[in-house]
């Protein structure tokens, strides 16, 4: 296994301790304080760079800089069909009231950036599954 490979799986777990953190704290806490759980995407990322930090001097080749290259643009084309049609969503539900509610706006950089992590990782893993 690769250390991208690696590097997306370890990905998906953080977003997925992160999702049940903050689904077991929305009904103790609410919803404002409950958002506080994604701190934890901060967190246990350090703690994979640090984990990933010493093995950074493995050589990539032609491959797996293309996966890279192919996941991103993957990632970001999916960001931003997310992000319209979160916001066209947004405009759609609240039009009647003419705002949107403040505490919705936080959960846009929230979300946009599970989205880019969970499709950049899963993006990886399937090009590498597939033998590209």
């Amino acid at each position: 296994m690769s250390r991208h490979e690696k590097s997306s799986w370890f990905n998906l777990a953080v977003v997925g301790v992160t999702l049940v953190t903050f689904l077991a704290l929305l009904p103790l806490l609410g919803f404002p304080r409950a958002l506080g759980a994604f701190c934890l995407l901060g967190c246990l990322g350090l703690v994979g760079i640090g984990r990933f930090a010493g093995k950074l001097r493995v050589v990539s080749d032609e491959r797996d800089r293309q996966i890279q290259s192919d996941a991103g643009m993957i990632a970001y084309s999916v960001f931003w069909l997310a992000f319209v049609g979160g916001s066209m969503g947004l405009w759609f539900v609240y039009r009647h009231q003419g705002s949107i509610p403040t505490n919705i706006l936080p959960l846009f950089p929230v979300v946009g950036g599970l989205v880019l992590i969970c499709v950049y990782s899963i993006a990886t893993l399937l090009q590498y599954q597939r033998g590209k």
